[in-house]
């Protein structure tokens, strides 16, 4: 069977997107997409010494169709190899077999890789079936729509006209879709038209955790705003002096979203970013990932619900506080880093502001050794984090234990985004990072619904790199409707 891919109720999924040619207001209306687990299998062959298989496909959804995309299957004691798979939507993958040496130093490599008779078999273990998916989207504004036209993008062609509804209720027009399912591709989108302007002109943007927004004050809002615009955006710091005395005092800068002051009923999720200093613009020494930016843009396009955003700066002392004692030759404190953070950070939080209580709405953010100390919180402070995010963590400098952790913070039920770059004298981490991805697959998790693993062709171990894949990151950690508002 080749795979036409339990249904992830919300998923990383395609957004519906518009333009008011008048106002110019851009918005995502989020697409929920179902998705299913399908189980492929490879029977057991005469492999090299070091050889794997691995699963490859050419499909958008898998990512590049080179031999370093490829996911290496996992082997059982009969010597079969199977691999499992949470695709969004019905595609096919049009999955095909490889051989390929897995040691640490060829894993990279573009030449290493044979291909191999006969395909994997796909088997489907839980799914939502077929059909359409009905998608209401809510608009909320006094301009005259005639009509709106939704095409798919990413997927089989698919388009849809839906004139003016007949009345609206204080100021909303409610258009309502069934958008079929194969349609809509991972990677794809639908595109809007009202008034003969499409929105966005680069491509269809994607991904949500509601099906209606509301388009008001030149903003999208996953709640009915007031009819007067929100406050903006607005930073407080402050500064923390731990209770253990070697861990030094630090500023914690906290950005505020937008309407945060008038809308005194609302509780938000918290995302809790490392290396501070470099967080919000414009950054320092070594320049600003833009999280402020950037996070309050996809905010108000509706990409991801309103969220609190800690950046707690690093110390002097940075390496021994990120880095876990178990490490040989490196052994830091970061479990006495993450207590702090736990008993005394947190606590601060959510005594200072409006915080949704517990871990499921609190996600970490880190790169490079602020990367591993997240995947460290996963597994060593289970329930602190729902989501973490690693960018380029530096799995080099630990590979074998994090690898070896990789069932216990799949325990944790965390949903983790780990990446990395190719370029630089350590090649940003890519062969272990790798390596770390098929350990957790070993380890039975589903790529697509419990983590995701992303590559940043020609990229390094910098600011500039972790600011360019960190929109996806941030729609990836709020895809998850436990995360959201």
């Amino acid at each position: 069977m080749q795979h036409k891919p339990k249904a992830s109720p919300i998923h990383w999924s395609a957004g519906i997107l518009c333009k008011f040619a008048q106002t110019s207001v851009l918005a995502v209306f989020p697409v929920i997409s179902h998705a299913e687990i399908v189980e492929y299998s490879y029977p057991a062959i005469p492999l090299s010494e070091g050889e794997a298989v691995f699963l490859q496909s050419g499909h958008p959804w898998f990512g590049p169709g080179e031999f370093p995309g490829s996911l290496r299957m996992v082997p059982s004691a009969d010597g079969n190899w199977s691999l499992r798979l949470d695709v969004p939507g019905e595609i096919d993958l049009g999955a095909t077999a490889i051989a390929r040496d897995s040691s640490p130093g060829r894993i990279a490599d573009v030449s290493n890789g044979r291909r191999l008779s006969g395909a994997p078999v796909g088997a489907v273990l839980e799914g939502p079936g077929t059909g359409a998916w009905p998608v209401a989207v809510t608009v909320v504004t006094d301009l005259p729509i005639n009509e709106l036209i939704a095409r798919a993008e990413g997927g089989p062609p698919w388009e849809q006209v839906c004139p003016e509804p007949a009345a609206k209720v204080d100021g909303a027009w409610e258009f309502r879709f069934a958008v079929p399912r194969e349609s809509v591709a991972w990677r794809g989108g639908l595109r809007i038209e009202m008034e003969g302007t499409a929105w966005p002109e680069g491509g269809a943007l994607r991904l949500g955790a509601t099906q209606a927004l509301w388009i008001r004050h030149g903003q999208a809002f996953h709640y009915s705003p007031a009819a007067v615009p929100p406050s903006p955006p607005r930073q407080e710091g402050f500064t923390i002096v731990p209770s253990d005395r070697l861990l030094p005092g630090r500023r914690i800068r906290v950005l505020l979203p937008r309407g945060y002051d008038e809308n005194g009923d609302r509780r938000y999720p918290v995302l809790y970013a490392e290396d501070g200093q470099n967080a919000f613009s414009p950054g320092g020494s070594f320049g600003s990932w833009d999280l402020d930016l950037i996070a309050m843009d996809l905010i108000a396009r509706g990409e991801i619900p309103e969220v609190i955003v800690v950046a707690i700066d690093n110390s002097p002392a940075r390496r021994r506080e990120y880095m876990p004692a178990h490490v040989p030759n490196l052994g830091g404190a970061a479990g006495d880093y993450l207590a702090m953070l736990r008993d005394e950070a947190i606590p601060e939080i959510d005594r200072r502001f409006r915080i949704l209580p517990g871990g499921k709405h609190r996600a970490h953010l880190g790169s490079s050794l602020g990367g591993i100390l997240g995947w460290h919180a996963a597994a060593e402070f289970p329930g602190l984090f729902g989501t973490v995010v690693a960018m380029s963590p530096s799995f080099l400098l630990d590979r074998e234990g994090c690898a070896a952790q990789a069932a216990t913070v799949r325990a944790s039920g965390v949903r983790l985004w780990i990446d990395s770059g190719t370029e630089g004298a350590s090649r940003d981490g890519y062969e272990a990072t790798m390596a770390i991805r098929d350990a957790l697959l070993d380890a039975g998790w589903s790529l697509g619904r419990d983590f995701l693993h992303q590559t940043g062709p020609g990229q390094g171990h910098n600011e500039a790199a972790w600011r360019s894949r960190l929109p996806d990151a941030l729609r990836w950690a709020y895809a998850n409707p436990s995360s959201a508002e």
